[in-house]
C-alpha cells in the first residue's frame, strides 16, 4: 500500500463519528395503584411513538435515551400520570401505578370488583388453605399457561396410577385425584385443559385442599357474569 493510501485511510478514520450500542427500549409495567393488579391496554405514549400494555400489564417503547424522555400513561377507568425519565435512569422494568377514577369507571368494572371480593369472601370461609393466583402471578413464576402454572403451585402432583391423563395428589399412602373446574364446569381432560389457557385468559385461579380440587376462571367468563353479582355454590361438582 502507498504512503499517500495509508495517509487517506488515517485521515477517514479519524473523521468517522464513534460507534454508540444501540440504547435498550424503555419498558415496564403498568398497575394499579392499591391492588397491584396488572392493567390491561393501557396506553403508553411518548414523541416517538406509542405502545399498549400486555395482560400483564407490561410494555416495551423505543424512544431516544439520549435524553429525558416524557411519557403519558393512560388506561380506561384510571388516572392518566406524565413521568419524565432522565437519561441517566436504567429504563428498565419501570412501574407505573395508576390511581382508579371513579368517575370513569363503567358499571361492569364496578361489578366485577364485587365479584372478587365475593371469591375471597368465600376463599375465607372454605375449611382449609386456599391459594389464588391471578395474572400477575404467571409473570412471578414464569408459566406461560395454566398447566405449567399448576405444576408449579401444587408440589406433590402426580399422574394416578393407571390412569392416562390424570393427576392425584399424595395424601399419606393415597393417592387421590384432583378435580378441575373450568368456568364452573368439570374440565374432561382435567388438569391438562389447564394448558389450553395461557396467562392472559384467566382472571383467577384457586387452589383449594392442598391441590385436591382446582377451579379456574377465564376473564372471558367473569366479565359475563359479573353483573348478576353472584357466585355459585360449590356443591355439586363445581
Amino acid at each position: 500500500m502507498r504512503p499517500a493510501t495509508l495517509t487517506l485511510l488515517a485521515l477517514t478514520l479519524l473523521a468517522s463519528p464513534p460507534v454508540h450500542a444501540q440504547a435498550p427500549p424503555l419498558t415496564g409495567r403498568v398497575v394499579d395503584f392499591d391492588t397491584g393488579r396488572p392493567i390491561w391496554a393501557a396506553t403508553v405514549r411518548a414523541d416517538e411513538g406509542t405502545t399498549s400494555t400486555d395482560r400483564s400489564g407490561r410494555f416495551e417503547l423505543d424512544v431516544d435515551r439520549s435524553a429525558a424522555v416524557e411519557i403519558t400513561v393512560e388506561a380506561l377507568g384510571y388516572e392518566s400520570v406524565i413521568l419524565t425519565v432522565t437519561a441517566e435512569d436504567p429504563g428498565r422494568d419501570l412501574i407505573v401505578r395508576l390511581r382508579s377514577d371513579p368517575i370513569a369507571l363503567e358499571g361492569l368494572e364496578v361489578f366485577v370488583d364485587l365479584l372478587s371480593e365475593k371469591f375471597e369472601r368465600r376463599r375465607n370461609a372454605s375449611p382449609g388453605v386456599v391459594f389464588a393466583f391471578g395474572p400477575e402471578d404467571f409473570v412471578r413464576l414464569d408459566a406461560d399457561n395454566g398447566y405449567a402454572l399448576f405444576y408449579k403451585v401444587v408440589r406433590n402432583a402426580r399422574p394416578c396410577p393407571g390412569r392416562a391423563i390424570r393427576y392425584c395428589i399424595a395424601i399419606g399412602s393415597r393417592d387421590v385425584p384432583i378435580t378441575v373446574c373450568i368456568d364452573e364446569r368439570p374440565a374432561g381432560a382435567g388438569v391438562a385443559e389447564l394448558g389450553d389457557y395461557g396467562p392472559d385468559d384467566f382472571y383467577l385461579i384457586e387452589v383449594y385442599d392442598r391441590g385436591r380440587n382446582i377451579r379456574a376462571y377465564t376473564e372471558r367468563w367473569v366479565r359475563k357474569h359479573a353483573s348478576r353479582n353472584v357466585l355459585p355454590p360449590l356443591e355439586g361438582g363445581c
